[in-house]
Formats: structure tokens, sequence, C-alpha cells
């Protein structure tokens, strides 16, 4: 499947610090107060979570800094709420209000036919991704999702009434993802998604977690987490596989084709067309490597990336999967450092010190990082020192 170019992988994430602290909660139904047994609490995006008891009450020991701690249930409309170690409570309350069924998500979720089959491949290679480790993801509820495909538009947005249930066996995780949006602008080649995931680490054999680890460092080096950890401990680009450049983009005109031979003035004169011309864009690669002042800023443990046209980032320690040459439509060139092209969609994009997007929204990647998806995530609280 060609894609022109692929958005950010966008996910709503919290900053994971050392410092601990105990937070206890009791999760009551919104309407009626009464205690909602063996319902979900977590810290979003991390393997930090529990289950409440028979009283709905539960007991979470949590990071320090600003994160997100998310309430579920089955039936009921998760709940988010921000907390900073700065100022925890000690006791907390989450009121989860009951789902009311739409009918016309009944029809739609009923509906198991060609288009809806369709429409799922889609959104497995769009939200799970195309990489080796994809491959290894399996959404185990996928018949409670939710399609709506607007021909007219070619958008497609799905949603789901209870967390995706993942099971990825290749980085070892069992993943609850509360998806909160997921647009495919098939026209466009766009994708974009937002989500709540909750990590819970499988159990194996010595083989396997021998594996798993292998593949979770594998999937550490070299992701945006790793760039922007390596800006903030202000660690030498080169020396761990990057190399940083600008791009600059411009909107060009050419003459329009007909049947793959393009019109000029003189040929059309007898005829009377007036020759058209379309526009594109054109990147110029500049070659001068950039260092981490000409797009980082790091201001008293405030930190922000902030650059002008587009950032091009190279990791040179690893080669670009088989795949993502077949799914870009490479096939005929051979496999390149992985290479992203980041676009800020403001002046700035800040980035917390465990080296998270403060709003991933502020940021867009072509390329690389794009491609990557759900089966190359890991928890926020993963380290190679683990």
């Amino acid at each position: 499947m060609n894609k022109l170019f692929l958005s950010l992988l966008l996910i709503i994430l919290p900053f994971i610090g050392i410092s601990q602290s105990t937070i206890k909660g009791t999760i009551l139904d919104a309407e009626t107060e009464q205690p909602i047994p063996y319902a979900s609490v977590y810290v979003n995006g991390s393997t930090i979570g529990k289950i409440a008891d028979e009283s709905g009450q539960f007991e979470l020991t949590l990071p320090a800094g600003n994160f997100e701690l998310v309430a579920s249930f089955m039936g009921y409309q998760s709940l988010v709420y921000g907390i900073s170690s700065d100022n925890t409570p000690s006791k907390i309350t989450f009121k989860l209000v009951p789902l009311a069924m739409d009918l016309d998500e009944v029809v739609v979720d009923s509906k198991r036919d060609k288009v809806w089959y369709d429409n799922l491949k889609v959104f497995e290679t769009f939200f799970l991704g195309e990489t080796s480790f994809s491959k290894d993801c399996e959404i185990l509820n996928k018949e409670r999702l939710i399609m709506d495909f607007d021909p007219a538009t070619s958008i497609l947005k799905v949603m789901s009434n209870e967390p995706i249930k993942i099971e990825n066996k290749a980085l070892g995780y069992n993943i609850e993802y509360l998806l909160a949006d997921f647009t495919y602008n098939g026209r466009e080649g766009r994708v974009s998604f937002i989500g709540y995931p909750f990590f819970r680490e499988m159990e194996g054999n010595k083989r396997q977690e021998r594996r798993w680890e292998e593949n979770r460092k594998e999937a550490y080096l070299g992701s945006f987490t790793h760039f922007l950890k390596t800006l903030i401990e202000d660690k030498n680009l080169e020396d761990e596989g990057y190399i940083v450049r600008k791009v600059i983009r411009k909107e060009v005109e050419e003459p329009r084709k007909a049947g793959g031979i393009s019109i000029s003035s003189q040929e059309n004169q007898s005829v009377r067309v007036t020759p058209t011309s379309r526009k594109r864009m054109q990147d110029q690669l500049i070659i001068d490597k950039l260092s981490p002042a000409d797009f980082f800023i790091a201001n008293n443990g405030e930190y922000a990336l902030n650059f002008d046209d587009i950032l091009q980032v190279q990791y040179n320690l690893q080669y670009e999967e088989q795949e993502y040459l077949l799914s870009t439509g490479q096939t005929s060139r051979k496999r390149a450092p992985r290479t992203t092209l980041l676009l800020l969609q403001g002046d700035s994009a800040i980035i917390d010190s465990n080296g998270i997007p403060i709003n991933p929204l502020d940021i867009f990647f072509e390329g690389y990082w794009g491609w990557e998806k759900t089966g190359n995530l890991l928890p926020l609280d993963y380290s190679l020192e683990n």
C-alpha cells in the first residue's frame, strides 16, 4: 500500500520521574454514587496501574512530575485526571458516567460486511503499523471497533466503546489502549490518532524474556524518545548515531502533462489550448550538519524544539526495514539509514524532562518515525538500564 506521507503517532503521554508518592482513591458510578468493583486506574502510557477492589478502592504508587491518571471500566466513559507531584492529593474519587448506547453505534457495530473488514485492514495497518514488530501484534477485541467511513471525503474514523486490547508478542506487552480519536485521510495519506495506553508485561520463559528485551532495546534506540533524551542529557548526537540537517521546502510549478507527455504552448497553438501548470513541493537539503543549539532550547530544566523550515533527523546505527520500502513503494532502492522529517505546527514544541512532548499535536513526522506505530510503542517507564 503506497502512502504519500504519514503523520506523527499522536499519543498523549505523561511525565515519569524518579521520586514516588502514594495516592488512595475510590471509583464510583456518577449516577448512583455506588462503587464500581474492579475498575482500572493507571498512569497513562506506563506499566504503573492497579485494579480497584470489590469496594472500588485502590492504592497506587505514583512517579514524580506531571502526568495523567486514567480510570476506566467497561460500560462507562473513561476519566483522565492530570496530577502534579508538587500538589498530589492524598485521596481522590473518580466518578464515571455510564455510557449511553447510541443507536447508530449499535448499527455500525453490528455490521461485519466486506466494507467493515476492508476498513478494519486499513485501521490495523495505520494503528498497529507495518514493522516487523507490528506483525507480532494482534487486536483481541476487534469486533468492538466502530468504523465510520465517508466515501465523499475518503476519511475513516474509528472508535471503540471499550479499551482496545492489544497483544504484542514481539515486545512482550499486553496493552489496553483507550482510543480517543483515530482519523485516516485516504486522499492525503495522513493518519493521526490519540489515546491512553496501559502496558502489562507478559510472563514468559527465559528465552522469551531475552528476546523481548532485545526487541525493546531495538525499538527504543533510534526512536523519537531516544533522540529527545539525547538532547536533554546533553549527549553527543553523532556518538548516539544522529545527524541533523535543515530542509527547505518550496512550492514550484511544473507544466501539466497529458498522457505522460508535457504539453508545450507551441504544440497547442493549433487547438488553442492554453497550457496550465500544477504546483508541487520541492525539498532542498542543506548539507551542513546542525548542532543542538540550532534547534533545541534548554533553559533551567525547561526544553523546547524550536526551528524554521524542516528538520531532517538521520539515525545511522539502524537501517530501514525492508517493510518500510515495501509500504512506501520504494523497493527499487537499497535500504538506507532511518530518516525522518520533523515539522513544527507552531513556533515551538515544549518537551518535558523525560523526553515527552507536552502537546504531541505540535510536531508532525514525515518518514520513518511517522511510519512506526503502536507495534513499536514502549511504556514510558522503560529504560535501557531496566
